[in-house]
């Protein structure tokens, strides 16, 4: 039994790893921005910044999830 190898050419890693650097930055720093404006939020809504504090952790639930689903539909 053989194992087959994908290889990347130089051009398709870099940009690779450029777009998975700029997913993790895109998703920790939007989980980061309702962090800092989490008064705001919880103003707006008219709720208390204890219960408007759960938003970022539906926020990560939901990455989590489509993350996990977006691994199961490559395999």
């Amino acid at each position: 039994m053989t194992a087959t190898q994908a290889v990347l050419s130089p051009g398709r890693a870099t940009r690779d790893l450029a777009m998975l650097f700029l997913g993790a930055f895109v998703i920790g720093s939007s989980e980061l921005l309702i962090v800092g404006v989490l008064n705001l939020i919880a103003g707006d809504l008219g709720v208390s910044v204890s219960a408007a504090g759960e938003l970022p952790k539906g926020v990560a639930d939901g990455t989590g999830r489509n993350l996990l689903i977006i691994r199961q539909i490559g395999d």
